[in-house]
């Protein structure tokens, strides 16, 4: 009975928000500078397969003003494509999207600060409401609004989708012809967390982080991905997150340029412990640490080949 009740607040804030043009709209966040799906959002993009059965849908990702226009637009196209992915993960049927879409750094006049404006940092998604009228632009735009190939304006406080009259691609065809689907299927690298002992540690030196901030590059995403799927797939592996800094003077930690603390390996290891938990690993089953430069592998860093490996994320086995 549990599982009809993100359904049922789902079908409720359809209904009751003003959709206009057939649409009706529904919204998810995602944390700074992201593009994962934490379990709250999982859990409602679960609702959203569950009632746009055969319903077309129209998937628009967006930024706040934190970062520059080039990345803005990078973060809104890939939160955009997880979206999309994760829906059909769950049967939706990529002909069903069609339109999925970056459309970049939300503009707005408000005062900023480093914590950004997190109702930007979203993807919006339209699903066209059973027997309505196919949606096109309005009869009075302008030649130059027919002509635009995506856009959204807002009336009366709320998003509105325009659709050009041109075909375009659905998601599915713009997949299939992606660089993306010839690559290679990597094994997951934490399988053989489940072959380690307890205590025993794997280090993780593809996990990135922005200098100075305790958020990870786009690059490292997937990586936390897998450690999540591995977590899921293996119910009795426990872990500790053990983050490590390095360029430091004695074996103090370095300085959060977001948190303005002097705990950055602590809050780094926060941040990928943060993110199983809202992904919905038990807090039982995880642990997290900032040795700050306590523990270095190499004592004297010559080279940024050196910083690389005390810069570092670990993974220790706390029960298997």
């Amino acid at each position: 009975m549990k599982s009809v009740y993100p359904i049922l607040i789902l079908m409720f804030s359809l209904t009751s928000s003003k959709a206009q043009y057939g649409y009706d709209t529904v919204k998810i966040l995602f944390p700074i500078n992201s593009t994962l799906l934490d379990y709250s959002a999982q859990k409602r993009l679960d609702s959203v397969a569950s009632v746009a059965t055969n319903q077309s849908l129209l998937i628009y990702g967006y930024a706040d003003y934190l970062g520059n226009e080039a990345s803005n637009m990078e973060l809104a196209k890939n939160r955009a494509k997880n979206v999309a992915q994760y829906l059909c993960s769950k049967k939706i049927d990529p002909k069903q999207i069609l339109i999925c879409e970056g459309i970049g750094e939300v503009k707005r006049n408000l005062a900023k600060s480093i914590e950004g404006y997190p109702e930007d940092r979203r993807v919006a998604i339209f699903i066209k409401k059973k027997n309505s009228a196919q949606h096109q632009a309005y009869p009075s735009a302008t030649p130059e609004i027919h002509k635009m190939r995506i856009a959204e304006i807002k009336e009366n406080g709320e998003l509105v989708p325009i659709i050009s009259m041109e075909k375009k691609k659905t998601y599915k065809e713009r997949a299939t012809t992606s660089e993306e689907q010839s690559k290679p299927i990597i094994k997951n690298r934490f399988e053989t967390l489940t072959e380690l002992k307890v205590n025993e540690v794997m280090r993780i030196e593809a996990i990135h982080f922005q200098p100075t901030r305790h958020f990870i590059t786009k690059e490292s995403e997937p990586i936390l991905v897998e450690l999540l799927q591995t977590l899921k797939n293996y119910p009795d592996l426990a872990i500790q997150i053990e983050g490590h800094v390095c360029c430091m003077k004695g074996d103090g930690d370095a300085l959060d340029t977001d948190t303005h603390e002097l705990k950055l390996s602590e809050n780094r290891a926060h941040f990928i412990y943060q993110y199983l938990i809202e992904s919905g690993i038990a807090a039982s089953r995880l642990g997290y640490i900032g040795y700050g430069k306590r523990r270095p592998i190499i004592a004297v860093e010559k080279t940024e080949e050196d910083a690389q490996k005390n810069r570092r994320v670990e993974i220790r086995v706390i029960s298997n």
